[in-house]
């Protein structure tokens, strides 16, 4: 996505001046900007009621029925036509969804809901939790999305409210093509073309053959198989908000995920397995001071204290429990913050992560059908360590620094091969 300088307040206004500002900033700037019309500013407002307030009834009411919502423009005294409208009109309309690809580098309470796990998540190994991944992972892949219980059971991703409501099975379609196994031989025919519904093709999705990205320098330089670019390919569209929801889930129990529940363990498995090489040769691009920095906003969500208390050995941090979605551009994480702190009671807050060798995770915006978010994964069960308290910049953003440690106990397919050989010769 295209990032833009963020507008800042004023200089020399206090707190209550911004927010009797706030109402004609949310109209003009936070719909310019991308925002969505739904959500609310400081006094509470959406942005058509702020539009009404303000006398600005066209307006208002033009994006009350882009929302599917009364008109009361009708009811309000008569007035002269809004300066602004016509300028507003030929943006409103896009800007419904001007959040879509923003949902992964950010952590929304609808996909997140400020849910983190401690080290007492490490008890038991992520195979453990969620099964081990199939023997032949062209199956495993094919059954997870195109024969499990939830195969054709339509969901919404909250980022992506412009995409019709999809299915497992039919995002298998659009990453390896409706005729894209066989399944005689289990093999992904690699030329066949995405099969994509009507409305699902936007704007800034990328969709080309499977062939088209293992010819790719990345792909032969980390040694990706089919099966992980299929994974990976997957994982940075939709299927994202099924794979995490299942991590986030082993958050609320000790035991593993139940049988008939769909863990998608082997398709988790595969991106796993394509992060770790694609991490080994992951660029470190570095800042003035050295430092390789990645960034992720926060929308809405109130930290839990457990992120901020220190335990025995002083350190005091929290685990992601599913994949940790970065973006290496500083100016996406901070616009989405500030953006989100006028649409919500909250303060602007981003994740300053700094990467080490070990943590420098995967650049798959080449592989993504939506190259423009420029993000970099990370594998589950990550640590972040908050390395100092918060710090509350001149411009009202609030950062905290974080040092991730990425678990350690995950394997690539090979390794996972070899093991399963090495246990069965024992035998």
């Amino acid at each position: 996505m295209t990032a833009t300088r963020c507008c800042t307040w004023p200089r020399g206004r206090d707190r209550a001046s911004r927010k009797a500002a706030s109402d004609h900033f949310f109209v003009l700037e936070l719909l310019r900007r991308g925002a969505n019309p739904q959500v609310v500013n400081f006094g509470g407002k959406t942005c058509y009621d702020a539009a009404h307030q303000l006398n600005h009834w066209e307006l208002g009411d033009y994006i009350r029925e882009k929302l599917g919502l009364q008109k009361i423009g009708a009811s309000l005294p008569p007035r002269e036509s809004d300066p602004d409208v016509e300028q507003m009109r030929a943006l409103v309309g896009e800007r419904l969804s001007a959040m879509a690809n923003q949902g992964k580098m950010s952590m929304l309470p609808s996909v997140l809901q400020g849910k983190f796990g401690s080290f007492q998540i490490f008890g038991r190994s992520l195979e453990e939790r969620l099964g081990g991944m199939s023997d032949d992972p062209v199956s495993g892949l094919f059954s997870e999305h195109c024969l499990a219980s939830d195969s054709d059971s339509e969901f919404v991703v909250p980022n992506h409210p412009d995409l019709p409501p999809s299915t497992p099975m039919r995002e298998f379609a659009v990453v390896v093509g409706e005729d894209g196994v066989d399944t005689d031989t289990w093999t992904i025919r690699t030329s066949a073309e995405p099969t994509c519904e009507d409305g699902a093709r936007l704007t800034g999705r990328k969709l080309f053959p499977i062939a088209y990205y293992m010819e790719c320098q990345e792909a032969k330089r980390a040694k990706l198989t089919v099966s992980e670019m299929v994974a990976l390919r997957l994982f940075t569209g939709p299927m994202y908000e099924k794979y995490n929801k299942v991590l986030r889930s082993v958050l609320d129990t000790d035991s593993a995920v139940s049988l008939e529940a769909n863990s998608y363990s082997t398709t988790i498995g595969l991106i796993i397995s394509g992060i770790l090489k694609l991490s080994r040769i992951a660029t470190a691009k570095r800042d003035k001071e050295g430092k390789v920095k990645a960034f992720r906003g926060l929308s809405g969500i109130s930290l839990p204290a457990a992120f901020f208390k220190k335990d025995a050995q002083g350190f005091c941090g929290v685990v992601e429990a599913a994949f940790l979605s970065l973006t290496d551009d500083p100016t996406v994480a901070l616009d989405y913050a500030r953006l989100s702190s006028l649409a919500q009671d909250k303060e602007a807050t981003i994740f300053e992560l700094e990467l080490g060798k070990a943590s420098l995770g995967a650049e798959v915006a080449w592989v993504s059908q939506w190259p423009q978010e420029q993000e970099r994964l990370l594998p589950p069960w990550t640590f972040l360590e908050v390395v100092q308290p918060p710090t509350r910049r001149e411009d009202g953003l609030t950062v905290v620094k974080i040092k991730p440690t990425v678990f350690q106990n995950v394997r690539t397919v090979e390794e996972v091969s070899g093991a399963r050989k090495e246990k069965f010769e024992r035998t």
